[in-house]
């Protein structure tokens, strides 16, 4: 049999470097756009252009498994005997643990010895693993910017994230990636971490938190070494300025931390919540975003009746495509979930936010000022809502982020609520009355779609006068109420068009993916430039920061 997985997306990648990319025939996927392309040497295939499905062990990933494990039955294949879900972590221990670290510190003396000094660094893995980032770097090093890729993909070796990103790189050690734990301990109490104990500690539980099978020193242990890396690379390096991709995994604000104690300027990139385009922003994304620490500033910021109307075709684009930042689901979970609605009542519908990834574990005085006042998880809202609803006799839904369900402790929502997984968000959004979330991006893919939107947190929408906003508990459930009897007015939904005016021409950059009309900014000559906004802002305050 050959094997196969299904996907070509980050958990493929991590899965690939599980199982061996020798050990994989070639890869499946639905989009279209892909078929006939390669993914990590290996081809990818369309599911039409399968004919010999009996011939394939297929590894499916566990947010698609009922949809694609549908479909591989109709072609006759069995559950476990010919496809199987994958969602894997990579174990290593401490001998490996240092090897990699040896590794990686070796890469980084040869960077020096080539004179890479003054350059710019890119820390994460959009760099090699999307092709908009590529572009992007493409487009400032044709304006004389110098760059060094660390390069978070350990499914590629140094060679080959040099190739695809035209800069000189280093790999960084596995055991900072995400899903690859060191299954051995060290004594934390002799370890020296020079002024970050609180960001390591940080991520120790963060880890934790992701993968309760690992002790508290395994954690720690990988925590440390992840600090002595980081710690090594930009003493040696000194950029002059980091860009990380998302400001809220618990490993970049590390970085965050040791860059500011070599004064190096960070700033930080995301794929962003208008479809289509990435941020880029000294503060972070979301909550700590330049648009929602300056708030009131950003909404004063001009735009022209032209750049409204824009931003109307841009949103009735975005409507009538249904594009996402994720393929959706395509299954039967909606009709279920519509069988067990009180008719006539209201829908409520709350999304979670992928926790360990948006600053909210551990839960901090960072989280609170900037992310979410009120809740320390996602399911905590859950719960807070559904006995509001179940008083009201509304009807209650929670939609867990796909990346954190299996972690959150759903049993703890209250009975009368329905929980749902893996479902179009789209189609989801379309039967609710209300969204309600704390800081997740889906806020913008319900405006789109003429949903009445309630914040319990702080996104760039905060201020903006198109969602309502309750950032304290006793506020929660008048502004529901209120939501429910309100909708999404007439006042919220040119707010809402001017405020993704303002995104396009002030903050966002247009990814260049193939789509019919173009929006967002183009990419600008120097990284510096990244920081205009910001500055812009800051003097709209008077200076204060």
């Amino acid at each position: 049999m050959k094997t196969v997985i299904w996907g070509t997306g980050y958990y493929a990648s991590v899965f690939t470097l599980k199982i061996g990319r020798k050990n994989i025939a070639f890869y499946i996927d639905k989009d279209i756009r892909k078929r006939g392309k390669n993914f990590l040497e290996n081809r990818i295939y369309h599911p039409d252009d399968i004919k010999d499905w009996n011939n394939l062990f297929v590894y499916v990933p566990y947010n698609y498994y009922d949809e694609i494990g549908s479909f591989l039955q109709t072609k006759g294949l069995i559950p476990e005997e010919h496809f199987t879900k994958y969602y894997e972590t990579i174990d290593i221990n401490l001998e490996q643990t240092r090897d990699e670290y040896l590794r990686a510190c070796s890469e980084v003396e040869k960077l020096v010895s080539a004179e890479c000094k003054g350059y710019f660094g890119w820390w994460g893995r959009f760099w090699a693993s999307k092709e908009e980032y590529r572009n992007c770097l493409q487009t400032l090093k044709r304006n004389g910017n110098k760059f060094v890729i660390a390069s978070d993909t350990p499914w590629y070796n140094r060679a080959e994230v040099e190739e695809l990103t035209g800069c000189p790189a280093v790999v960084l050690p596995c055991f900072i990636h995400d899903f690859i734990f060191i299954k051995d301990k060290i004594n934390c109490e002799k370890k020296n971490v020079s002024g970050c104990q609180s960001p390591v500690m940080s991520l120790a539980e963060n880890i934790h938190k992701m993968n309760q099978k690992l002790s508290w020193d395994e954690c720690y242990c990988k925590a440390y070494y992840a600090y002595r890396f980081i710690d090594f690379f930009l003493n040696k390096c000194r950029f002059k300025a980091l860009v990380i991709g998302s400001s809220d995994a618990a490993c970049n604000m590390l970085v965050r931390a040791i860059c500011k104690k070599y004064n190096i300027p960070t700033l930080f990139t995301h794929q962003a919540m208008i479809p289509g385009t990435i941020m880029f922003g000294p503060g972070g994304d979301i909550g700590s975003s330049v648009p929602a620490v300056y708030c009131d500033e950003f909404r004063r910021l001009p735009i022209s009746s032209e750049c409204v109307e824009n931003a109307k075709k841009v949103v009735t684009y975005l409507y009538k495509s249904k594009i996402n930042r994720k393929a959706q689901p395509q299954n039967s979970v909606l009709c279920n979930i519509k069988e067990r609605i009180k008719s006539g009542r209201p829908i409520i519908v709350c999304m979670g936010q992928n926790d360990p990834y948006s600053a909210m574990v551990p839960y901090t005085e960072f989280s609170k000022r900037f992310h979410s006042p009120i809740f320390k998880s996602s399911v905590e809202s859950a719960e807070y809502l559904a006995k509001i609803c179940k008083s009201l006799d509304f009807n209650f839904i929670y939609k867990p982020h796909p990346m954190y369900a299996r972690f959150e402790r759903l049993n703890d929502v209250s009975s009368g609520a329905i929980i749902v997984n893996f479902v179009d968000v789209n189609d989801l959004i379309d039967m609710a009355d209300v969204v309600v979330t704390i800081r997740s991006s889906i806020n913008y893919i319900a405006l789109i779609r003429q949903k009445p939107v309630l914040m319990l947190g702080y996104s760039q929408t905060r201020g903006q006068g198109c969602t309502y906003e309750a950032f304290r508990e006793e506020y929660i459930e008048t502004q529901l109420k209120e939501a429910v009897q309100q909708g999404f007015t007439n006042e919220q939904k040119q707010a809402f068009l001017e405020h993704v005016a303002r995104l396009l021409q002030y903050y966002l950059y247009d990814d260049m993916s193939e789509r019919p009309i173009r929006y967002g900014l183009p990419w600008p000559e120097r990284v510096e430039d990244f920081f205009d906004l910001e500055n812009k802002l800051k003097e709209m305050q008077g200076g204060q920061c």
